[in-house]
């Protein structure tokens, strides 16, 4: 059965495994699971300021990093805590 607090709720945990953006930055990948780690990828997740982010990962690092900002402001992208590089 449908239980929409458990449904949307699981969804939201999953969102914040692989992007974290409450802190006024964004953080990738703060909480990938170890089975998850070798090589995935996410897009078009949204985080706070109004930005689109896409990411791929090998190793658990990121390979590949897009953000569009929809409003044209220019994102702060963390990985592991230091400045990670991406493209617009």
């Amino acid at each position: 059965p449908f239980q929409i607090d458990g449904n949307f709720g699981a969804t939201a945990g999953i969102v914040e495994m692989l992007l974290q953006s409450h802190a006024g930055y964004i953080d990738l990948l703060p909480a990938l699971p170890k089975a998850w780690a070798k090589k995935g990828y996410f897009e078009g997740l949204c985080a706070r300021g109004a930005f689109v982010v896409d990411c791929e990962w090998k190793d658990g690092k990121p390979t590949e990093v897009t953000v569009r900002s929809l409003k044209g402001l220019k994102p702060d992208v963390r990985f592991a805590g230091r400045p990670c590089p991406f493209r617009r």
